[in-house]
C-alpha cells in the first residue's frame, strides 16, 4: 500500500516527539490504510544491555504505542481502544 500524505507527516511527527525519540527507534514507513508499520531500532550505547544486545524495554518502548494508533484509525471514531 502505498504511503498517504498525511501519513508522512504523521511519522515525521513521531520521529521529532522527544518522547518517542528516547527510546531509539525510528518510524521508517506506516501504509496509508494503517495495515503496516515499520519500526527501526539501531544497536548503539543508548540501547545496549550489559551483554551487547538491545534491551527488551527499548523494543517494547519503541512499538507499544504504534498498535493503539493502527487499530484506531483502521476501526474508526465508532470505537474506543
Amino acid at each position: 500500500m502505498p504511503r498517504s500524505h498525511a501519513t508522512k507527516i504523521l511519522r515525521r511527527g513521531f520521529n521529532f516527539f522527544p518522547a518517542y525519540r528516547s527510546t531509539g527507534g525510528r518510524i521508517t514507513y506506516i501504509a496509508g490504510n494503517w495495515q503496516e508499520v515499520r519500526i527501526k531500532v539501531s544497536l548503539n550505547w543508548r540501547t545496549r544491555n550489559y551483554v551487547g544486545t538491545i534491551y527488551g524495554g527499548i523494543m517494547f518502548g519503541a512499538i507499544d504505542h504504534n498498535y493503539m494508533m493502527m487499530l484506531i484509525k483502521i476501526l474508526g471514531s465508532e470505537y474506543i481502544v
